[in-house]
C-alpha cells in the first residue's frame, strides 16, 4: 500500500473506502480509547471492524474483546 494512510475515525459507523490492489498488503491500525465513555465505559467491551473485499467478494470481521477496569 505504500505510504497511504487515512485519518482516525470514531466508532459511530464510520466508513473508509479505498482500493488495495491484488497481491498487495495493507496494515489495519485500530485505536481503542477506554475513557471515551467515562465511568459508564467500565466493564467488558467488544468491538469489531468490518472489511469488505471485492475479489474474492466478501466481508471479514476483525473482533476485539477486553475489559476496562477503573483504577
Amino acid at each position: 500500500m505504500g505510504d497511504k494512510k487515512t485519518r482516525f475515525y470514531a466508532m459511530e459507523n464510520s466508513t473508509i473506502s479505498f482500493d488495495i490492489p491484488g497481491k498487495s498488503t495493507a496494515k489495519l491500525v485500530v485505536r481503542f480509547d477506554p475513557a471515551a465513555h467515562g465511568i459508564q465505559g467500565a466493564g467488558k467491551v467488544d468491538r469489531e471492524v468490518s472489511l469488505t473485499f471485492s475479489d474474492p467478494v466478501g466481508i471479514k470481521e476483525v473482533k476485539f474483546f477486553g475489559e476496562v477496569i477503573l483504577k
